[in-house]
């Protein structure tokens, strides 16, 4: 019941996004892909963060402040950011379906909600409270998909500079679709596990409040922005080159 409970509000999202955003985003049985895309994304990013800090920092003192932040912000938010993005590079970014910049969003929205649903479902296996309901289906879960709108937008700039043969432009929205959701999803991360001191609980939903005004924000700009993209742009991958801009 608890597990159902905490995918309501993600899904719920998510069905909004994508009627906000429906446009010509390929079939269904693609954004189906990402979805699982998404959940097998979130087991190999939880299995690579057991073996670091099980395995090769298990003599470091997990309770210390520094040791948190390096983690929140490595073996969390760079894992399981740059797992999304490589689930969703992966089947989109030479995808004929993906002809506006828009379309990102509803790629980054489906590989987000696969991640959040399996790890919900990995959470609440082992400890099913209303408080981790909360936690986990009305912060953490809507979390990654506010994390999935800064990278969007910039993986659909991403794309458009690709196509028009501006490999520096297209390189360096690749790194912004990185670390923009690295820096909040870090973030996010570092304040909720010091919230036991009461001054970074507030700042816990201060912050919160702050990443869903830019999320939203960044939704509107990927809707107010929306370009075509020209066909062809597999000949000019940034990555290809080994160009990410300067």
């Amino acid at each position: 019941m608890f597990i159902i409970l905490s995918m309501i509000p993600s899904v719920i999202l998510y069905i909004i996004i994508c009627k906000r955003f429906k446009d010509e985003t390929g079939t269904a049985g693609l954004l189906v892909k990402l979805f699982f895309l998404g959940i097998v994304s979130a087991l190999v990013a939880g299995g690579a963060n057991i073996l670091f800090e099980d395995v090769f920092f298990a003599s470091f003192d997990h309770e210390s402040v520094l040791y948190i932040i390096f983690s929140g912000f490595v073996f969390t938010a760079l894992l399981e950011e740059g797992f999304k993005y490589l689930a969703m590079r992966m089947l989109t970014w030479k995808n004929a379906a993906f002809n506006k910049t828009r379309n990102a969003v509803t790629y980054a929205m489906s590989v987000a909600l696969g991640f959040g649903f399996i790890e919900n479902i990995v959470y609440l296996m082992f400890d099913a409270t209303i408080s981790k309901v909360i936690i986990r289906g009305l912060l953490g879960a809507l979390g990654h998909m506010f994390d999935a709108a800064f990278m969007s937008y910039y993986y659909g700039q991403a794309k458009y500079r690709a196509a028009c043969n501006d490999k520096a432009g297209a390189g360096q929205c690749i790194r912004k679709a990185l670390l923009i959701p690295i820096l909040f999803h870090g973030a996010f991360d570092v304040i909720l596990l010091l919230s036991d001191y009461d001054f970074m609980l507030i700042l816990f939903f201060v912050f919160y409040i702050v990443e869903i005004v830019f999320a939203v924000k960044f939704l509107k700009k990927s809707q107010k922005e929306n370009m075509w993209i020209p066909a062809h742009v597999a000949e000019n991958d940034p990555l290809s080159t080994g160009d990410m801009g300067r």
